[in-house]
């Protein structure tokens, strides 16, 4: 697969529509729309829809392709982006695990959740990508110039976000698909194939790491 077919194509308008129409967004398979939780009814639609995309990419369907890719591009770019702490990073990691699912959807098993198959194997590239170039607990700091001093709020966003991304890999993966993502710990549990005692475990390490740092950080502002 050369390049990712253009943006501009699109196919399945219909069955998005008639998704929409029971409460799913395009973003839909997070499990959650606009703050509330699908149905299972919903749910099920959307993993019958994705399987039929899923094989039809297997038999090299580009317009299949490109439904998916609008799916999921944006929430793998935010799962990447804090699995990388870098923009551009993300951006690769994303592009490398497209290619992926279009090469591999023929080895996608209809039996399985499919996005946490999406999501392994973009965490497996964050993965590798992070192994190759050791930066396991390196934190990548973007300095955005402003004329505004930042809020209180905002210092304590940007605080959050850092100290996520300074979280060990194991921790970082577990919290961002749980509290940034919104995926159930049995998804977790299939996207990082741990058991799902493991992944609690990660995630209440996680929150718990996060919470005595930022605890410190609250002391240190005078407001805590």
């Amino acid at each position: 697969m050369g390049t990712l077919p253009n943006s501009d194509n699109r196919t399945g308008t219909s069955q998005v529509n008639r998704e929409r129409s029971i409460g799913i967004g395009s973003e839909s398979t997070g499990h959650k729309s606009r703050g509330h939780l699908l149905s299972l009814e919903a749910i099920e639609a959307v993993r019958w829809r994705e399987n039929i995309l899923l094989r039809k990419i297997a038999e090299g369907d580009q317009g299949a392709f490109m439904e998916l890719y609008e799916r999921y591009a944006d929430r793998l770019f935010l799962f990447c982006h804090r699995m990388m702490g870098d923009r551009d990073k993300a951006k690769d990691a994303v592009q490398n695990a497209l290619i992926k699912i279009y090469e591999r959807a023929g080895q996608y098993q209809e039996d399985t959740n499919p996005s946490a198959w999406i999501f392994r194997i973009a965490r497996n590239v964050c993965i590798d990508m992070i192994r190759a170039e050791k930066e396991y607990d390196q934190i990548d700091e973007e300095v955005l110039p402003t004329q505004e001093p930042q809020t209180r709020d905002v210092a304590l966003q940007d605080m959050l976000t850092s100290e996520i991304e300074a979280l060990p890999t194991i921790y970082r993966e577990a919290v961002v698909l749980r509290d940034v993502q919104g995926h159930s710990y049995k998804e977790i549990a299939e996207i990082v194939d741990a058991p799902l005692s493991t992944v609690k475990f990660r995630i209440f390490k996680a929150r718990d790491i996060l919470r005595d740092r930022l605890q410190g950080f609250l002391r240190s502002d005078g407001t805590a």
